[in-house]
């Protein structure tokens, strides 16, 4: 399961800068771990644990601030991830004045949970081709070993047959790469990974080398244009351990 604490502090911080209210982290054993108000960390919150085995936001009422342990008038909003409670996000005051802060501080935190597990992902799978990619260039690791590796890539083996590394001589970030991937024409299949700061390495799909100079062509005179650089490009040769 995700550890809400990790983004925990970076959540209170930045929505105690939108609302004038406290606002409290909890994780999935019911536990404060980030707060506007240091006095709470570390206390059990019954409430929030109702919120998230029900999956429901939940008034905090005077009377339930009396009747649930750690609990204060306010809205609790469970953190559900594909279907899982990870945590709930709180807000202290009376519930009916600070209701209309409910869904924006809801989609806040959401949003900030989604991209940090998108981020994470993503670095994950730029290590996982680094991997990949220096056992495919030795050229003497296992089959199986190179296969399984690929499909954990999402990468159909025998689709691809050519690999080229771009030297930008720049740092290109993921939103980079993400926008390469979409404004490239060499191939709707056309994988582009991030390889260290400054490189990027496409895995080409079969194409006849005609379509591939042309478009690449292309592609570079993109890059120069975004980067403003000089771009260094090395294409390999057929490369029969990945048909």
């Amino acid at each position: 399961m995700f550890d809400l604490q990790i983004i925990g502090t970076k959540i209170v911080r930045e929505l105690g800068e939108l609302i004038d209210q406290n606002v409290v982290v909890i994780d999935h054993n019911g536990f404060i771990i980030a707060s506007t108000d240091m006095s709470r960390m570390n206390q059990f919150h019954e409430g929030a644990l109702i919120a998230m085995k029900n999956k429901e936001v939940m008034h905090m009422t005077k009377e339930l601030s009396i009747q649930l342990k750690g609990v204060r008038e306010g809205l609790v909003m469970p953190l559900v991830i594909e279907d899982t409670s990870i945590g709930v996000i709180g807000v202290t005051g009376q519930p009916a004045e600070i209701e209309k802060y409910g869904k924006l501080v809801q989609k806040i935190t959401q949003f900030f949970v989604e991209d940090f597990l998108m981020h994470r992902k993503k670095e994950r799978e730029t290590k996982m081709f680094e991997l990949f990619l220096l056992d495919l260039l030795n050229g003497q690791v296992n089959q199986l070993l190179l296969e399984q590796r690929a499909e954990m890539l999402n990468i159909d083996t025998e689709l691809y047959n050519r690999i080229i590394i771009i030297q930008l001589n720049k740092r290109i970030d993921e939103k980079g790469v993400d926008y390469l991937r979409a404004i490239q024409i060499i191939h709707p299949q056309l994988h582009i990974f991030q390889w260290s700061f400054d490189k990027l390495v496409l895995l080409v799909p079969k194409i006849t080398r005609i379509h591939l100079e042309q478009t690449l062509h292309s592609f570079n005179r993109k890059l120069i244009k975004l980067y403003d650089d000089d771009i260094f490009i090395g294409v390999a040769t057929h490369i029969p351990s990945l048909s």
